[in-house]
């Protein structure tokens, strides 16, 4: 399997809306989102995409906010389509994810998630992610996570 990250591009929102959709379970806002308002937003939006390509198929994307360089942190978190899920994508993606940034500066990992996205969640322990703390929100139990480099 060869993964490719690279940044997400207005071509790309179609299938970006598609795995978005699709994941809106696990997401705190799990609206149902259509393209054109997805336009405006990728537009004026300050956060950062890439893409993540498994064998030359978009098949997941990462979000990144508030970068801080000058402590090397970082906040991110990922989505994968469905059919792709659980077939080591997610795994080999977070880790080439995070030696880039490393290379950038970044060495502190920050992320959210859902106490009851369970394969996340071992997903993060497995990447060596640690919990911070949890939050109550109106849709469940999430925990703060970081990773240090």
């Amino acid at each position: 399997m060869m993964i490719k990250l690279r940044r997400l591009e207005e071509k790309d929102l179609d299938r970006f809306l598609e795995i978005r959709n699709s994941s809106r379970e696990f997401l705190h806002d799990n609206r149902e989102f259509r393209i054109g308002e997805t336009i405006s937003w990728f537009r004026e939006s300050e956060r950062i995409y890439y893409v993540i390509e498994s064998d030359g198929v978009f098949v997941g994307y990462f979000r990144t906010s508030k970068w801080n360089l000058s402590n090397g942190s970082v906040w991110i978190g990922a989505d994968i389509h469905p059919n792709y899920r659980r077939k080591g994508i997610a795994t080999k993606s977070y880790n080439l994810f995070m030696s880039q940034l490393g290379k950038m500066g970044f060495t502190h990992f920050l992320l959210e998630v859902f106490v009851f996205n369970k394969a996340a969640y071992e997903l993060y322990h497995k990447l060596g992610f640690k919990d911070m703390r949890s939050n109550e929100t109106t849709r469940g139990i999430s925990v703060i996570m970081e990773k240090v480099i």
